[in-house]
């Protein structure tokens, strides 16, 4: 295996981590406000460095890979962008759960939104590696 090969592998495993995220998301709801807060900042940022990873992980997969549009590519940019939007969404609502909850606000409707896309986000980086093994 090349470096290439070996960093791209690396930052697949980041993102493949994130698949105990809805585990995280489901019990944020029923946290107090103090746990709540630093769960969310804590989830923000791994979000935030799984979303460079994913970056290096794109740039090292088009070198490992090569850049050839076939159905195959599309597929798995069509993926890759569903997971950096879904992360992207993620970031931002753990910030207003983070805030709801540190000024002892209700934060359950963003929790429950969070629950939702971590499932979504769940979902397409299992599909990510079916397609990748398939």
């Amino acid at each position: 295996m090349s470096v290439w090969g070996m960093i791209h592998s690396t930052a697949a495993l980041f993102t493949i981590a994130c698949l105990v995220l809805p585990f995280l998301a489901f019990g944020m709801g029923k946290l107090s406000h103090e746990k709540a807060a630093a769960r969310a900042g804590k989830i923000g940022v791994w979000l935030r460095i799984v979303q460079f990873v994913l970056i290096i992980s794109l740039i090292t997969g088009f070198i490992r890979y090569g850049f050839h549009f076939t159905g195959w590519l599309v597929t798995v940019l069509v993926i890759f962008l569903a997971i950096a939007a879904l992360m992207g969404i993620m970031g931002a609502t753990a910030k207003r759960i983070r805030s709801a909850a540190e000024q002892n606000q209700d934060y359950s409707q963003n929790a429950a939104k969070f629950a939702r896309l971590s499932l979504f986000l769940a979902i397409a980086i299992i599909a990510m590696l079916v397609v990748k093994f398939t």
